[in-house]
């Protein structure tokens, strides 16, 4: 029974991603970014599954898209093929990157960016995840030249590719080069396949202003999502931000602004078991109380956070910890 309840999985995801890339069939991208969103999603759970079957399936694709004269189909094709092979053995195999670059000079010889642009940013990001820094930062300049001349309309993509070149930034400190990237997919108009991105650039762009000591600049990100109204306003990521900004409170020695703001924090990360957020919140409150000496608080905050800090396994946050407690 299990045997034909994954062979009928399977078949029903070869129906759809056939499906899916003859509704491509010359459209322009932006109007067909969320059909090849979910062609990968289904292709490498094909490819995890079998790998012959799923490289047959690009075959036919590619064969397809030439039959019926759509060349950037075809390399859509060459692509896809490519990211699955990666996707799945680019760790242990890092010459499998050899196939993306060969997809991305294509892209540039054929004068279609989105192929280049997305093919680059995988390149970037498989460096990155090498921790082959210098390598990964050639490709960075390379994706950020290519997104310079890119229309976002016809982009949807935009801002997630702009963080990505920012957090690299941010990695390293260098927080004034991560605000130029971060600034632009934050002023990017929301659609329902790009919000996410854009209310992370929001967030990630009032850390960066936080961390260059702008806490004006800072606070207005934070209260951009906030204060978003929209059909795109997201729960999550409010709570996140308004522990955030309770945090900028804080470091500015507003005590009673920023204690409710990451109580909030706090209780809105435990809903969703964000044991690390949740850390993130508990210390600042843990040293707002000392100072007040509220010290029976203030050691409620402290073994709170020793506890979410061990649940998360994120260690580094002791850095933080651990001057309080010593106080």
């Amino acid at each position: 029974m299990k045997l034909i309840f994954t062979i009928l999985c399977v078949f029903l995801v070869q129906a759809r991603t056939i499906a899916q890339y003859e509704q491509m069939l010359h459209k322009p991208y932006n109007e067909k970014v969320e059909n090849i969103a979910r062609l990968y999603q289904n292709m490498i759970s094909l490819y995890v599954e079998d790998s012959v079957k799923a490289n047959d399936y690009t075959y036919k694709m590619k064969t397809w898209a030439w039959e019926n004269k759509d060349k950037e189909l075809v390399l859509e094709a060459e692509l896809l093929k490519a990211y699955l092979i990666w996707h799945v053995y680019g760790f242990e195999h890092p010459e499998v990157i050899k196939e993306l670059i060969t997809v991305a000079e294509k892209g540039k010889k054929q004068h279609i960016p989105h192929i280049e642009e997305r093919a680059v940013k995988t390149i970037a990001a498989h460096y990155w995840n090498l921790k082959n820094y210098e390598k990964a930062f050639v490709w960075l300049l390379r994706t950020a030249k290519i997104l310079e001349k890119m229309d976002p309309n016809k982009f949807p993509n935009m801002a997630g590719h702009l963080n990505f070149i920012g957090l690299c930034y941010y990695h390293f400190g260098d927080y004034a080069t991560a605000v130029t990237h971060f600034k632009k997919a934050s002023e990017l108009q929301k659609t329902s396949f790009n919000s996410l991105a854009v209310t992370e650039a929001q967030n990630t762009l009032g850390l960066c202003y936080q961390k260059l000591g702008n806490f004006k600049l800072s606070n207005k990100s934070f209260l951009q999502i906030i204060n978003d109204t929209t059909s795109y306003a997201n729960p999550i990521w409010k709570g996140i931000a308004a522990g955030n900004l309770g945090y900028n409170y804080y470091l500015n020695g507003d005590y009673e602004k920023a204690i409710p703001l990451l109580e909030a924090d706090i209780d809105g990360a435990l809903k969703i078991n964000d044991f690390g957020l949740a850390s993130g919140s508990t210390i600042p409150l843990a040293d707002i109380y000392l100072k007040q000496n509220l010290l029976k608080k203030a050691k409620e905050k402290i073994d709170e956070s020793q506890k979410y800090i061990k649940q998360s396994g994120q260690t580094e946050r002791y850095q933080k910890l651990y001057p309080v407690m010593s106080k």
